[in-house]
């Protein structure tokens, strides 16, 4: 789908789509596409925001660092949406695409210029164990990113059998900002906003 759109064109033989034109783009990937949407990726040479959903529980993030290498001189805003398959494991990170990876990369390319990051989390399971993701920012410069919202949503499958477990990880997440970001929390040229809630 994505080699056609690039290569639709009109009449005249010019592109139904000019990448050059793209700003903001959202992207669900898998595996078996990503080597397309890097692509897709390359040819916007003015993007400023990106947005990626996961939804695959094979995918690893790894490879964003790579997709957006050459965007940072423009980029100012990133999002990512991470579902947690209910099928996963108890034990499992809801941050196991390797997320914490590909900040610390990006925080550390020279001409990063991104402002902004919003990363929402959605799960069904605990325990949580994000200390990753504040070392990963800890470690990465990031010299002009003023902003970093973290949501959890936490759905519930039945509220008839809401056990103490469930109970357990509700006041882990409703804690998460105090427990598992010492560093963002003492961090005073960014403003960390957090939200938890649960359906």
């Amino acid at each position: 789908m994505i080699a056609a759109i690039r290569e639709a064109k009109r009449a005249d033989g010019t592109p139904f789509v000019s990448l050059d034109k793209v700003v903001d783009i959202c992207i669900y990937p898998k595996n078996n596409e990503i080597a397309d949407m890097q692509d897709l990726v390359t040819g916007c040479k003015y993007l400023t925001t990106f947005r990626v959903t996961v939804i695959d529980e094979e995918l690893d993030l790894a490879f964003v660092s790579n997709m957006l290498r050459h965007t940072m001189m423009t980029l100012k805003y990133l999002e990512f949406w991470i579902v947690f398959s209910s099928n996963s494991k108890e034990d499992d990170d809801p941050l196991l695409h390797n997320l914490d990876e590909v900040i610390e990369k990006l925080g550390n390319f020279e001409e990063n210029i991104v402002e902004d990051i919003k990363i929402s989390v959605s799960l069904s399971k605990g325990p949580v164990k994000w200390g990753g993701l504040d070392r990963a920012f800890e470690n990465s410069k990031w010299p002009k990113l003023r902003h970093i919202s973290l949501i959890t949503n936490l759905m519930i499958l039945d509220r008839n059998r809401q056990t103490n477990r469930v109970n357990d990880l509700i006041t882990d997440l409703e804690n998460l900002k105090a427990t598992q970001f010492p560093s963002l929390n003492e961090r005073t040229s960014v403003s960390f906003d957090y939200i938890f809630k649960y359906d």
